[in-house]
């Protein structure tokens, strides 16, 4: 008999979890290289982020918060939400491990290369060593989802 899939309040929590662990990964590696470090050092998802979402809003004819700290949390909250859908949405299987690492390595894919088709490449790093941790960030956060879903499935 075929295991049934995970519940949708499942797959939110679990997406949940690894829209958290991508955020967490990031400002952690951020602040261990001095909390504002270039993006030769380190990927600057954090301004990535907020860049977009002004980019977003003024398209929408809504102002977006002035750079600082309400920019910063309006984006980072935005980022979780999409990150968690993502993921939610991707691990939502009879496998999550499998399928959270395949999200994962899309999200990654897809954070190094749709910020160079919209004029924000400068934020994922000018680096390779930036690039990978870019990457690194959103397969974390992907494998973290699957894991979480498996577990919670687990009979």
């Amino acid at each position: 008999m075929d295991k049934p899939l995970p519940t949708l309040s499942q797959s939110l929590i679990a997406g949940l979890a690894g829209a958290l662990a991508t955020n967490v990964v990031h400002e952690v590696t951020r602040h261990a290289k001095g909390g504002n470090p270039s993006q030769a050092d380190v990927p600057r998802l954090d301004r990535l982020g907020q860049e977009g979402l002004a980019k977003v809003m003024r398209r929408a004819g809504i102002e977006p918060p002035a750079p600082g700290p309400k920019r910063y949390w309006a984006a980072l909250v935005a980022d979780i939400a999409t990150n968690a859908l993502l993921y939610a949405i991707t691990t939502r299987s009879r496998n999550p491990v499998t399928r959270g690492i395949g999200s994962g390595v899309l999200a990654g894919v897809s954070g190094l290369v749709l910020p160079k088709l919209v004029g924000m490449e400068r934020h994922t790093g000018t680096t390779p060593k930036a690039k990978t941790m870019a990457f690194a960030d959103y397969a974390i956060g992907g494998l973290v989802s699957g894991v979480v879903l498996k577990l919670m499935t687990k009979r």
